[in-house]
């Protein structure tokens, strides 16, 4: 049985162009491997649309180190978060989906994590994404609603490098005057 206290994000590794719906390939290959089902609660799509793969107080099938599969909720999003980044959709779903989850069972920020932060030998949630999952979903939701255009060009310059990525999301205004003189010498 599966008691909630940890929520962790996955991606699929699989870019979206090669296979834009992924949840019954995944499904599918989760089966093979003798889980019964798709190991994930739920899986998000690259159009926002989040489909429920195992009950919540069920065990996961998708970090079984630290015997996480039976205290956390586990979820995916479909694509290869090496090579790209997620869709805006997808990062509307997947706040909205955390933050329900966070409320359901009372699953403070600090244990939100990408797959990652369990294992050495994987790169989930991707290499072009940060380790704060809440602070890179409100950066990208608020960077296409509200944010000025030099915002929007500053987000864009940091997400080149995940290093740049996490020193804009920790807003000390040095940080974010370094990333933009360094980004503009590589300009002249």
């Amino acid at each position: 049985m599966n008691k909630p206290q940890n929520i962790i994000v996955h991606h699929t590794l699989v870019s979206r162009e090669k296979n834009p719906n992924q949840f019954e390939a995944v499904n599918d290959y989760h089966i093979r491997k003798g889980w019964g089902k798709i190991g994930y609660h739920y899986l998000i799509e690259a159009d926002g649309t989040i489909k429920k793969g195992r009950e919540e107080t069920e065990e996961g099938a998708h970090t079984k180190e630290e015997r996480m599969n039976y205290r956390s909720i586990g979820i995916c999003l479909t694509g290869n978060f090496d090579e790209e980044e997620p869709t805006l959709e997808q990062c509307k779903a997947l706040h909205s989906l955390i933050t329900q989850t966070q409320n359901k069972y009372s699953i403070p920020d600090s244990r939100i994590y990408p797959h990652r932060h369990f294992t050495t030998y994987k790169s989930c949630w991707g290499n072009k994404l940060p380790n704060d999952v809440l602070g890179y979903l409100r950066m990208r939701i608020k960077g296409n609603d509200e944010l000025e255009p030099w915002q929007k060009e500053l987000f864009v310059w940091a997400s080149e490098d995940i290093k740049d990525m996490k020193k804009l999301m920790d807003g000390n205004i040095w940080s974010i005057l370094a990333l933009v003189k360094r980004k503009l010498d590589k300009i002249k």
